[in-house]
């Protein structure tokens, strides 16, 4: 089998790419706005007032729970299309064990 040539890859995988390059992108992306997200929940929680405790669970229980959800869903297609992404967990090789 192993002498078998390698085919080329099809055209039709062409937009599969460009959608897991897409994908991708977005994914960075929503990196970046819970990044931000983190960083606003940080400094509404250390101020002492009443509204800011409110603001940063709103942050916490809204903002960057759903977009870690987004995140998720995002690098679940990415890997089905054969990428990875921060979110992607590494599986122990047969080799390790």
């Amino acid at each position: 089998m192993s002498d078998l040539p390698k085919m080329p890859l099809l055209d039709v995988n062409e937009p599969l790419l460009a959608l897991r390059k897409k994908l991708k992108d977005i994914f960075d992306e929503l990196h970046i706005v819970l990044d931000v997200s983190i960083v606003c929940y940080s400094a509404a929680d250390c101020v002492n007032f009443e509204f800011n405790h409110e603001l940063s669970t709103l942050i916490r229980c809204h903002v960057m729970i759903g977009i870690d959800e987004q995140m998720r869903a995002v690098s679940r297609i990415v890997e089905s299309l054969g990428g990875k992404t921060e979110y992607t967990e590494e599986k122990p090789s047969a080799a390790a064990s």
